[in-house]
Order: structure tokens, then C-alpha cells, then sequence
């Protein structure tokens, strides 16, 4: 609790200081994953391990409608990425390409190049589409060698005063050990609803999100899966036009779980059935 309190001190430090950039500094804390640290015959999922993160990107206009874009993401499926992007911009269509890389995700490979894009087609007063990728090239060849990528599929319909969307997101992470491959992958789809009121500084949004997050083995043929219904509240406000501050809050409502991980035999994997599962972000987006 101590680091996401200080990560939110420090987006508000930024939010006064910085003034040449467009930015996206967020803190979060979440307990829904399992530990990278568990391996085929030492497997758990207790809610008592809390992940933290810090994620930021920056933005900047180069040349009408061209941008170049840069950021800091971590998770609990695909770990620890640096991306950029040149991107183009009119008024319908948006377009994204730069290089990517997996930072130190194993003390072996400490960077695994890759690739990111982006598409969007928007329809002024009518509503969006979108796609994105990011992913890494390096094969699996050898212990510490490891392979992401991400891809996601969005839609959304615009309203007098508000947004409804549909979101699918796939995310994989393998990695090469000594004798097996290990391999994470989130698999969610997400309805989502976004209300505002023209000069209210307070924006309002909810989703609902189910999602399975699967741990498997190559050579043991060992998997086990969490699935996970999940309401998301989210808050923005505004506190000039050029600085808001948001917070998004995840509760999972419904989890079982599935697959065998011991090779003794196949058993039940699911969460205690009094742990709160959960997800908390908050951050601060500045635009000069």
C-alpha cells in the first residue's frame, strides 16, 4: 500500500512540473495472477501475493496529424515491455508502428526485440474501431529465451453523452527453462460504458470483464486455468484541461478455477472462497 500511495504522490508531482509533454504516469496493485516464480510441481494461487506496477507513456506531436509516442508497461501476463510508436492521425483513420522490447524479463535475455501496431477507423458521431499488436521475435531456443505478445480487438458506439464499447485482448508470455517450456496466457472480453456531461469535470465509467488466465507446462502436458467475472469502476477528473487525475477499481465477483498441477495427478485449482480478489490504478494524464 505504501508504494501505490507513493506512486500516486508522484503523478501529482509530475502533473505540476512537467510542461513540454503529453503524458500517462499510473500506479497499480493488483492480486489476480499467479506468482512467475512457480514452477509444474509448486503451483498455488492464495490472493496473498500482490503485484505492483508502474506504467507511463509519453506523446508528442512532430508534424500535423504525426506524433511519436513511447512508454513503460508492466503486467501480470506479459511482464516488463518498452514500446514506441510514429504515429498518424486524421480525421478518421489512425495509424501506429515502431519497434518493441521485452526488458529483463530473465537475467539470460535482458532485451527481446520486437514489433508494435495499432489501427483505428473512427466514424465522427457514430462510433470507432480499433486494433493493436505488440510482440517479440526471439525463437525459443535456449534456457531464458522468451517470447510475448499481445493483440486486441475494440469496437464502441458514441452517444449523446456517454460511450458503449466491446473489447477482446489476448496476452502470452513463454518462457524457456531448463527441461520445459512455461507458458502464461490472458484470454478476456470486456462491455464497457463511459458517461459524461459537457463541462463536468467528473467522467464516470463501468465494465464488465470475464477473463481466463491459464498456466501450462509443455513437457509435463500439465495447465491450470482461473476464469474470473470482473466489475471495473473508473473515475476521471478533471482538474484544469490540461491535467486529470483517474482512478480504476476491479473487483472480481465470480472465480473458479480449473486443471491439473502436481504430476501425481489432476486437482482442482480455484481461489479460497474468502479471498478478495482485486485491482486497483490510479494515475494522472498531463497535456500542455
Amino acid at each position: 500500500m505504501k508504494q501505490l500511495i507513493a506512486g500516486f504522490l508522484l503523478t501529482i508531482g509530475l502533473g505540476t512540473q512537467i510542461s513540454a509533454l503529453d503524458m500517462v504516469v499510473s500506479q497499480s496493485v493488483t492480486n489476480l495472477y499467479v506468482n512467475s516464480a512457480s514452477t509444474s510441481t509448486n503451483n498455488k494461487f492464495t490472493a496473498d501475493d500482490w503485484l505492483f506496477t508502474t506504467n507511463f507513456s509519453i506523446k508528442e506531436e512532430i508534424a500535423p496529424g504525426m506524433s511519436i509516442m513511447g512508454g513503460w508497461n508492466m503486467d501480470e501476463t506479459t511482464r516488463k515491455r518498452l514500446f514506441t510508436e510514429v504515429q498518424y492521425k486524421s480525421d478518421v483513420i489512425t495509424l501506429g508502428v515502431g519497434p518493441y522490447f521485452g526488458i529483463y524479463n530473465t537475467s539470460k535475455t535482458w532485451i527481446a526485440p520486437g514489433l508494435s501496431t495499432l489501427f483505428q477507423l473512427d466514424l465522427p458521431g457514430f462510433g470507432y474501431i480499433n486494433t493493436a499488436f505488440q510482440s517479440t521475435f526471439i525463437p525459443l531456443i535456449q534456457s531464458g529465451d522468451y517470447y510475448q505478445n499481445m493483440i486486441s480487438f475494440g469496437s464502441g458506439l458514441y452517444l449523446p453523452n456517454g460511450i458503449i464499447g466491446l473489447n477482446m485482448e489476448y496476452k502470452r508470455f513463454s518462457e524457456m527453462l531448463d527441461t520445459t517450456v512455461a507458458t502464461d496466457d490472458l484470454k478476456a472480453i470486456t462491455a464497457s460504458t463511459e458517461v459524461f456531461k459537457k463541462n463536468f469535470p467528473l467522467k464516470f465509467g463501468a465494465d464488465f470483464r470475464f477473463q481466463s488466465s491459464t498456466r501450462e507446462y509443455s513437457v509435463e502436458k500439465l495447465y491450470y486455468s482461473i476464469y474470473s467475472g470482473i466489475v471495473v469502476l473508473k473515475f476521471n477528473y478533471e482538474i484544469n484541461p490540461n491535467f486529470v487525475l483517474f482512478l480504476n477499481s476491479s473487483s472480481s465477483i465470480l472465480n473458479f478455477g480449473y486443471g491439473g498441477f502436481t504430476t501425481s495427478g489432476n486437482t482442482r485449482f480455484a481461489p479460497p472462497s474468502n479471498a478478495y480478489i482485486f485491482a486497483v490504478e490510479i494515475g494522472s494524464r498531463i497535456k500542455i
